[in-house]
């Protein structure tokens, strides 16, 4: 689970287009910079993923990869990954792949561990 801190609300803050954006078979995500203390990470898994449990389940395990990549990922990025249906039957390992993938082509991540 992702530290408090480093959660985007997405009821209270605002996200404009104007970032960059990577897209994959099983997520999109929008970036931009932002004056913040640390990297911050909101997550939108729309009702065609699946139900409630297998849209918390990929939620969960967004977070979770992303959690173990925060110490890589520069200080002032703001995230959203916006989670599409395949990601509901994708593996962890899938998924984590594709995210280091994403992470650094976008430019968040200065390098692969």
């Amino acid at each position: 689970m992702l530290p408090k801190q480093n959660r985007l609300n997405l009821k209270k803050e605002r996200f404009f287009k104007g970032g960059s954006e990577f897209s994959c078979a099983y997520f999109k995500v929008l970036t931009k910079k932002s004056a913040s203390a640390g990297p911050k990470i909101g997550f939108i898994v729309n009702k065609k993923v699946g139900n409630a449990v297998s849209r918390n389940k990929v939620k969960r395990t967004l977070s979770d990869i992303l959690a173990r990549n925060l110490k890589k990922m520069s200080k002032d990025s703001q995230l959203i990954f916006i989670a599409f249906p395949r990601s509901a039957g994708a593996s962890y390992s899938e998924l984590a792949g594709k995210i280091e993938d994403g992470l650094l082509k976008l430019g968040v991540v200065n390098r692969k561990v």
